[in-house]
């Protein structure tokens, strides 16, 4: 599944002095409010936070975006004669898994 969440969460800090405030609660990070359940998606250009209530759409319309992008790939590479490498298999279809 393309979503994972987090195993745990450890409040432990090898000098002691940080401790837990609160769980599993609203906060505002940077202007942005983050609530448990919520998504949150880094990379190299940033961060976004995807709220729960979207996550599956979300995470539903990246698939097929990449599907797309791996299909247009493998054509170029097709036309170049390069052979394929994994960016460029296919991934397997998949039906909505929510309503």
């Amino acid at each position: 599944m393309l979503i994972q969440h987090s195993r745990f969460v450890l409040f432990v800090h090898p000098q002691g002095r940080i401790e837990p405030y609160s769980a599993n609660k609203p906060i505002n990070c940077a202007g942005v409010l983050v609530t448990p359940g919520d998504v949150i998606c880094a990379d190299h250009d940033g961060i976004i936070v995807v709220p729960a209530r979207y996550a599956n759409e979300a995470a539903y319309r990246s698939y097929k975006i990449q599907q797309k992008d791996r299909i247009g790939r493998r054509m170029k590479f097709e036309a170049a004669g390069l052979p394929l490498d994994e960016t460029v298999e296919l991934l397997p279809d998949l039906v909505r898994w929510f309503n």
